[in-house]
């Protein structure tokens, strides 16, 4: 047994994402990762713990400062509630100090806004293909998104890319990327022999029926201008109207239907991986001055 694998699976302080990464790099197919280790009440020992089996295993990292997390407590009439719910650690892990040497010097340009330099040396540190690597420097000016893509096709990008390599930690430069589906398949490989149990809960697939609250559409902008000013289809985040395993999900989807903040969407969700597919029935409703409550702890 694995006892720092076994520790990931079992703790409640990673969210699915964070498990992924995490095993990856334990399996030893991945260098190189960035998680968040969330402490509230009910894990306290946990980041002790998680340091611990770090050691013992070899790896290396670093732990920023600790940040407080919120989450949506509630929904009342047009109020979304939200709530302190404890703090979290974001911790930089490596394989060997190889890979965490060449993260300092990847951070250090990164200070400097050499951000070509920067990417070139960040995606051999975490292991992502070259292509990919060359097609993300690309995409940092939203001009060339502007001249290489329509709204609609930009955002259906993601979508596909997020549908055809769930166990991807970064976006590959296209959906046909063939080493992205190899290095996908090798991830999948790698998790399904080191954590069974996680990859049972990470490849299931659940459907629900709920209403879904729009709250606003995705866009990328210059200078607070729109770089589509034309588009045929509108990409919006929207919040589950109900609780799903204890919690208010957030989730985007593309539409060639136009809404408005506050309207409600009876909806066909489906949740695998990390994504949620969702499917839209009909409009039911409007919430008039939607607005999103938070109290923060002194």
């Amino acid at each position: 047994m694995n006892l720092l694998a076994d520790f990931v699976e079992k703790s409640v302080a990673f969210d699915n994402d964070a498990k992924l990464k995490l095993l990856l790099v334990i399996s030893g197919v991945k260098p190189a990762t960035f998680v968040p280790l969330r402490i509230t009440p009910k894990n306290l020992d946990d980041k002790y713990h998680f340091e611990k089996h770090l050691r013992e295993q070899g790896f290396k990292f670093t732990v920023a400062k600790p940040r407080s997390f919120e989450e949506i407590k509630d929904i009342k009439k047009n109020i979304i509630r939200w709530q302190m719910q404890g703090i979290w650690y974001g911790y930089d892990i490596f394989k060997n100090d190889k890979v965490k040497d060449e993260f300092k010097k990847y951070k250090k340009l990164a200070r400097a806004n050499k951000f070509k330099q920067a990417d070139v040396i960040g995606g051999k540190v975490y292991g992502y293909p070259s292509c990919c690597v060359r097609e993300f420097i690309k995409e940092r000016d939203p001009k060339y998104i502007a001249k290489r893509y329509s709204y609609s096709k930009y955002f259906k990008k993601l979508q596909s890319i997020e549908t055809k390599f769930p166990f991807l930690a970064h976006t590959p430069c296209a959906s046909s990327c063939k080493r992205a589906e190899a290095l996908n398949k090798k991830y999948r490989a790698a998790i399904k022999k080191l954590a069974p149990r996680f990859y049972k809960e990470f490849t299931k697939k659940q459907v629900f029926k709920m209403p879904i609250i729009v709250n606003f559409e995705n866009d990328l902008m210059i200078k607070g201008q729109t770089i589509w000013p034309k588009r045929t289809m509108h990409n919006y985040t929207a919040i589950a109207k109900k609780k799903i395993d204890k919690k208010y999900y957030l989730l985007s989807f593309l539409s060639k239907n136009e809404y408005i903040e506050g309207d409600v969407i009876k909806a066909e969700l489906t949740l695998q991986y990390n994504w949620i597919k969702v499917k839209e029935l009909k409009r039911t409703g409007h919430i008039d001055q939607l607005a999103h409550e938070r109290k923060f702890m002194i």
